[in-house]
């Protein structure tokens, strides 16, 4: 099921050592991996599944808002 990931500061996706990209890392994530939807702010992102600890990871923050979207 795809999620819609936005990440409210720019910052935090545009550089590669940022804490968002330290995240999805982890988690085996990488650029490629997710579509950019929109690359100016709020950057928003399409992927077409996350696993709830990546979620909740991201969502620890505060600042990333993540939303599933009911691809019916």
């Amino acid at each position: 099921m795809p999620f819609i990931v936005v990440v409210k500061i720019a910052e935090w996706f545009q550089y590669d050592e940022s804490p968002f990209h330290e995240i999805l890392a982890r988690h085996g994530i990488q650029e490629g991996d997710y579509e950019v939807l929109q690359r100016v702010h709020p950057i928003t992102l399409q992927f077409k599944e996350l696993k709830d600890d990546v979620i909740s990871d991201l969502k620890s923050t505060g600042l990333v808002m993540v939303q599933w979207v009911d691809d019916d």
